[in-house]
């Protein structure tokens, strides 16, 4: 059995509680499908579906892949009202210490 992308057509929208509507991913035809996969086909449709994610991921977040710009970080704490220079180099070796 192959398993294949969802194509649009099959994708319906629902209305959640909270008001927005999402699509919907898993039409009953990829239900019945996913319920017959055995252990390797299962396993390769959800490597196929974590790389689609994490490749969506970096697409929409290309910023957040390379970290935070520290200098950036680190002149914008520098102007907070109260940070000397002490406390500014305090507040960025614990930021490099957990990034």
């Amino acid at each position: 059995m192959i398993v294949k992308k969802v194509p649009p057509e099959l994708m319906r929208s629902t209305y959640h509680q909270t008001g927005v509507y999402m699509e919907e991913i898993l039409a009953r035809n990829m239900y019945k499908d996913i319920k017959n996969m055995n252990r390797e086909q299962m396993k390769s449709f959800l490597k196929r579906i974590y790389e689609d994610g994490y490749k969506k991921a970096l697409e929409d977040h290309p910023a957040s892949s390379s970290g935070p710009d520290l200098e950036k970080l680190e002149s914008e704490i520098s102007a907070i009202s109260g940070i000397g220079e002490k406390r500014l180099e305090d507040i960025m070796e614990v930021i490099k210490r957990n990034v």
